[in-house]
């Protein structure tokens, strides 16, 4: 897939993250599906060091309380917000140093 999108995005001039080198497949004593189907993963080289998980989510996080006026923040709002499953599971949404059960 990162190789399908490169093609498409390079002659644009966009140069994504992320480059596909191959894939590495497990053997034993890594087959807990038995070897008609082992685990894999992707193998791919990294242009840049910035990741979703690392750095742009937790920007987000230390931004938000900045852009947001916790007190004012109507629950039932931000519960709209949400897919009802999660609301009904009772899931917890985590704003900075704030933290809000939906």
């Amino acid at each position: 897939m990162t190789s399908q999108i490169a093609s498409e995005l390079e002659p644009q001039g966009i140069i994504g993250a992320n480059g596909a080198m191959g894939i590495y497949v497990y053997g034993a004593p890594n087959l807990p599906f038995g070897s008609e189907f082992p685990p894999a993963c992707i193998v791919e080289t990294t242009l840049g060091d910035r990741r979703l998980g690392t750095h742009v989510m937790s920007g987000i996080e230390l931004l938000l309380p900045l852009l947001l006026d916790m007190e004012s923040l109507d629950e039932a709002i931000l519960q709209r917000a949400f897919p009802s499953r999660r609301v009904e599971l009772g899931g917890i949404l985590n704003i900075g140093r704030e933290s809000v059960r939906l």
